[in-house]
């Protein structure tokens, strides 16, 4: 913090917590002019972060992890909301050389006792460990203790996903160019962020086929989940549910007496279609419509991922194409996800090696 204080300009420094009392550290100091005070602060910064092993706390790990982490920006925000509900206030003034494989144990089945479910503690724990790693690269540690911690049992996790009629029932009611939202989500298997970042450049309606090249997160386009940009078939139904939906922001855009560009997104209220709709919106969107239709448990967007892929793998589609329509960067994430449907179309192969076998 930078502030005027007579013909002086004070600047204040965080340097995190005490490793002793656990209290907030500051540094301080003044300076003649605002310039002057941003060269100090920048001074005051780089001596906060010259933190030694022997002083350095939990707390302040996790802060110098941050600034080098690699993260989008929705998973950042996710992951600073779950540090500071949890860690930081339990752990976040012990000395790093405090916190042994032992501690976190005991750590892990208090939460769980508290009642935090078993892929919370393992996803804390995948920061933990991640910080605790990048302690090792610097120097302040010689080894990670959260390599090798116990972690509750992760259950098997299993989709749910719409049933066909509800699916119908929530595309027939819905506002048409939410219904075309939905109904492009369920038969490409997009991730909310990615359906919501499409752009007319992404489409080929020609040939039938949308290119998944970018996602919004947090108001910013950035790369895919698995930063893989590629296309996805979509049958000629659903080619002309984009046409009309294309048409209809044309014919919107003229009445206001505007253009589209041809850059422009498929899906926006803006009269020129030059902002996205927002996943959180979308969101809300689809929560408020379950609610309305009396749905219960409400409809998420994921669940028409989860429809997508269980309809293929029940249909006989091999697991690589419905990994590759989700967007799965390994098939094996598939399998692991809906391994339950897989056996339906195993059961079809099966049948299909009997008939050979048999002629």
């Amino acid at each position: 913090m930078i502030r005027q204080r007579g013909n002086r300009f004070q600047v204040r420094v965080y340097a995190g917590r005490d490793p002793r009392t656990g209290k907030r550290r500051h540094l301080y100091g003044t300076a003649p002019n605002r310039r002057a005070a941003g060269q100090l602060e920048n001074e005051l910064n780089a001596q906060a972060a010259r933190i030694t092993p022997a002083t350095a706390t939990l707390d302040h790990l996790l802060d110098r992890w941050l600034e080098v982490a690699r993260h989008a920006p929705s998973t950042r925000h996710v992951i600073v909301g779950q540090l500071n509900r949890h860690v930081r206030p339990d752990l976040g003034a012990l000395n790093i050389a405090d916190v042994t494989t032992e501690r976190l144990d005991r750590y892990y089945v208090q939460l769980e006792r508290e009642g935090l479910g078993p892929g919370s503690i393992r996803r804390l724990h995948g920061n933990i460990k991640a910080a605790f790693a990048q302690a090792v690269r610097w120097g302040w540690l010689d080894r990670n203790p959260a390599t090798g911690a116990r972690l509750p049992a992760q259950p098997h996790p299993v989709p749910v996903f719409p049933p066909r009629d509800q699916l119908r029932r929530l595309l027939e009611n819905a506002p048409d160019d939410f219904a075309r939202f939905l109904r492009l989500v369920a038969v490409t298997g997009m991730r909310r962020g990615e359906a919501c970042a499409l752009r007319r450049t992404d489409l080929d309606l020609d040939a039938g086929v949308i290119r998944k090249a970018r996602a919004i997160s947090h108001g910013v386009e950035r790369q895919t989940k698995t930063g893989a940009r590629y296309g996805i078939a979509v049958g000629p139904s659903t080619v002309e549910t984009l046409r009309t939906q294309l048409a209809d922001m044309d014919t919107r855009a003229s009445e206001l007496g505007v253009t589209c560009p041809p850059d422009a997104f498929v899906f926006s209220d803006e009269p020129d279609c030059s902002r996205p709709w927002t996943p959180d919106a979308v969101t809300h969107r689809m929560h408020r419509l379950s609610e309305k239709l009396g749905i219960e448990p409400p409809v998420r967007l994921k669940d028409l991922r989860d429809f997508m892929v269980t309809s293929l793998l029940e249909s006989g589609q091999s697991v690589r194409t419905a990994a590759g329509r989700a967007g799965h960067a390994r098939a094996t994430t598939t399998l692991t996800h809906y391994a339950a449907w897989v056996p339906a179309s195993d059961a079809a192969a099966a049948d299909q090696l009997d008939a050979l076998l048999d002629e």
